[in-house]
């Protein structure tokens, strides 16, 4: 079983380090919970059970004691727990409970606990946002969460590309790589890279975070950056590294800084001189991974047999959209009316076809606005400019959202828990750097009274009203 193997050899002595670092260092619990959620986060793995897949990750229990602790806390303390786009969120979720329950009853198969078991998970999803959204209290815990994530993200893309070589050079099989591609912790090639993608933003906002100044800091921040990129490529997810490029793009475009772009061209000159030198002096070596590289090669082939298969997935689900436009199919029921009109058994492949196709429009738009919600919280602080750091910060969150997004169109990311605690964590951004504040402003200041549930519902409207 690789998923228990790797939580004996991951999940022990981590927690046996962060309990050593709580104790020395008397670290407040929000901050505990936080390393904890993160460090868990990327070990998971992919079960079917029936037509339903069930994606456990080891975040999952620390969600659940997490939660336990918050009641427990709550009924003691008088801070409100913070409830941002409550109104919004619930209209999501009582929609997709609403086509799941008219789905059951025009294409289900009976197993109704199976669609029970689908909403609950799909619920928990927000827990993972308001758990980020409730643990950091100041920008000294933002910086602590993705300082965590960087250690997290780092490890888990060194299982990947050491596995990855391994497997390779001396042909022996991990439980960090699945056929040819890595997957690191993950049971699946493509969440592997999707988590690589928002590694990588979210590490360089850290390398733009004042409290990352000292040269020894970046270079452990940039050196994490090209192995979480490394591992990346080694995942042979196509939509990856396709979403990740475009992505760096956009941040290259939206940063507004001659240095930022200048960076980001000198860092992939540096990638091609350096795969070319590989390619002329140890032809050995790339033809071991040649594997890789034709899957990543044939991204650009449309003819090529699992871009095939895509089309006519994403062409069934149009097909479903349009026999039930308003209601869609209903959650979880896509597999199931595959399974039962075509033999096959596939998800979409698709996160917003998908979503379209099970929850019908009113559905994708209630996700969309909800992206669209956290665009604009980051949008005026990237093209106003008034603090420099602030922008190029809100860039890399924004940067993160767009490879979600992108990576989003081949395959389905709505239940990846690592694009919830995103969105956490732009909102934790949106409170902690105010438009136009400096870097001295409200930096460390205790957000607990503008947090209180009061003030939560009082900001909650205003935003959702922008």
């Amino acid at each position: 079983m690789p998923t228990v193997v790797v939580i004996a050899l991951l999940a022990i002595p981590l927690s046996i380090v962060l309990a050593g670092w709580v104790l020395y260092r008397s670290v407040p619990l929000n901050r505990v919970w936080s390393v904890l959620l993160v460090l868990t986060l990327p070990i998971s793995s992919v079960t079917d059970v029936g037509a339903v897949s069930a994606n456990l990750a080891l975040s999952d229990a620390v969600l659940v004691a997490l939660m336990v602790y918050g009641l427990v806390v709550a009924s003691v303390s008088k801070q409100g727990l913070r409830l941002p786009f409550i109104g919004l969120t619930a209209a999501l979720f009582g929609w997709v409970a609403f086509s799941m329950l008219v789905g059951i009853n025009r294409f289900g198969d009976g197993a109704d606990w199976l669609y029970v078991i689908s909403l609950l998970k799909y619920i928990s999803l927000f827990a993972y946002f308001i758990a980020t959204v409730n643990l950091s209290h100041s920008r000294d815990d933002l910086s602590v969460v993705l300082r965590a994530w960087l250690v997290a993200s780092t490890v888990i893309a060194g299982l990947g590309v050491a596995g990855s070589f391994l497997h390779f050079t001396a042909g022996q099989s991990l439980p960090f790589v699945e056929g040819h591609r890595a997957t690191g912790t993950f049971d699946d090639a493509n969440l592997f890279a999707a988590y690589l993608s928002l590694s990588f933003f979210l590490a360089f906002a850290l390398l733009i975070d004042a409290k990352t100044a000292t040269i020894r800091a970046r270079m452990v921040v940039v050196s994490a950056m090209a192995l979480q990129l490394l591992a990346l490529v080694l995942s042979g997810s196509r939509g990856g590294v396709t979403a990740c490029v475009l992505s760096i793009a956009v941040f290259g475009v939206i940063s507004g800084s001659g240095r930022i772009r200048l960076a980001l061209v000198g860092t992939a000159l540096a990638g091609v001189v350096v795969v070319g030198s590989l390619a002329v002096s140890s032809q050995g070596v790339i033809d071991k991974f040649q594997p890789v590289i034709n899957r990543l090669a044939s991204a650009s082939d449309f003819d090529d047999p699992s871009h095939l298969q895509r089309y006519r997935l994403w062409s069934q689900a149009l097909a479903f959209f349009e026999r039930s436009p308003v209601t869609g199919i209903g959650r979880g029921n896509f597999k199931v009316v595959l399974i039962q009109e075509t033999g096959i058994q596939h998800i979409p492949h698709n996160t917003f076809l998908g979503i379209l196709a099970e929850t019908g429009l009113v559905g994708l738009l209630l996700f969309l606005g909800l992206l669209l919600s956290f665009v604009v919280l980051l949008a005026p602080r990237i093209f106003q400019r008034v603090d420099r750091t602030q922008a190029l910060m809100a860039a890399c969150l924004l940067a993160a959202l767009v490879a979600i997004a992108a990576q989003g169109l081949t395959i389905s990311l709505e239940n990846f828990r690592g694009f919830w605690v995103l969105l956490g964590l732009i909102y934790v951004f949106h409170l902690l750097y105010p438009v136009g504040s400096r870097p001295s402003e409200a930096g460390s200041a205790d957000l607990s009274r503008a947090w209180s549930l009061r003030a939560v519902g009082e900001r909650g409207n205003g935003d959702q009203g922008r």
